[in-house]
């Protein structure tokens, strides 16, 4: 089976290339420029890149003439809600132009090629305690750009499914972490904030934002597995979950990453670190995944934050 991702040279899509190619599959990823490419670092002798941004069908269309894909995993995206706040006309251009100009050259060169679309759970926005834990038919309100985004990407999937009859699924995923994700993440965040006080000898103040804020974090080596599972299982027109079902205090969190630390660490916070329309709680309901493919996530946020933290104090500056 050959599989081709949009975005591979990604946090996620690296995970997700490496998942892929232990599985037995061939493996193919865009990426947008030479600066892109070189993350990908030993994987690339492994996964076939081809240049090619996501907004253009023609470029994306010699890249499916190229790959002649089994499957197609969507995850090229602005994916950070801070980034989004300060850039929200390139977060939406990407975001949903990206995905408009993907699925049009599917729908010209292969349109029966399955094809998941890497969604988000920010579209719920805030949400009553008597909607937690949280389902698919909850109806989407964004609050930051980054949200919107995916909203009406989703939209844009659900037509070319309902239009061209394309088989599109559409997964939410909740927050997810682990090693090698990038700083403007709040676990990476803090662990690379830990790791820099560690090598400074104690000297040094981690700077938090709010920490009252509640996330169904998992580790990102299980959302890929999920990726695949739905790519697999998933019904075209559905929409699913991907989480751990618990919902984790940022504080506690926090709490548990300075406990490993080896020397101890100042807190404080700072308004910088504020968002203006951060969401109390996000906690999702993962009844319809497993019915569907039995994914549930396995790996215990311990170790999350043990393996990001050894990260950080190896790339720490």
């Amino acid at each position: 089976m050959t599989a081709l991702i949009t975005g591979v040279c990604g946090f996620v899509g690296q995970y997700l290339a490496a998942h892929l190619l232990d599985c037995g599959e061939h493996v193919f990823g865009t990426y947008l420029d030479l600066e892109d490419r070189a993350r990908m670092g030993a994987l690339s002798k492994r996964v076939g890149l081809l240049q090619g941004d996501v907004r253009n069908p023609k470029k994306m269309g010699m890249v499916l003439r190229r790959t002649q894909p089994d499957a197609v995993y969507h995850l090229a995206a602005v994916s950070s809600v801070g980034m989004s706040l300060s850039r929200p006309v390139a977060t939406m251009d990407v975001n949903v132009s990206g995905t408009t100009g993907l699925l049009e050259a599917i729908k010209r060169e292969s349109p029966k090629t399955p094809v998941l679309f890497v969604s988000s759970a920010e579209v719920y926005g805030r949400v009553r305690p008597s909607e937690v834990p949280i389902r698919e038919t909850q109806k989407p309100a964004p609050r930051n750009p980054y949200a919107a985004s995916k909203w009406a990407a989703e939209e844009v999937c659900h037509y070319y499914e309902r239009t061209f009859g394309m088989r599109i699924v559409v997964a939410r995923a909740f927050n997810h972490t682990g090693p090698g994700q990038a700083t403007g993440f709040v676990i990476p965040d803090f662990a690379s904030q830990v790791a820099s006080i560690e090598r400074a000898g104690g000297r040094g103040t981690l700077r938090v934002g709010n920490l009252e804020s509640r996330r169904d974090l998992s580790d990102v080596r299980d959302v890929v597995r999920g990726y695949h599972h739905l790519m697999l299982k998933g019904k075209p027109g559905e929409v699913y979950h991907l989480g751990s079902g618990r919902a984790h205090r940022v504080g506690d969190l926090l709490k548990r990453l300075i406990k490993l630390s080896r020397t101890p660490i100042q807190v404080e916070e700072d308004p910088e670190r504020m968002r203006p329309s951060d969401i109390p709680v996000l906690v999702g309901s993962l009844a319809k995944t497993r019915r569907a493919t039995g994914w549930r996530a396995t790996i215990p946020i311990e170790r999350t934050l043990s393996d990001t933290l050894e990260y950080w104090r190896t790339h720490a500056r």
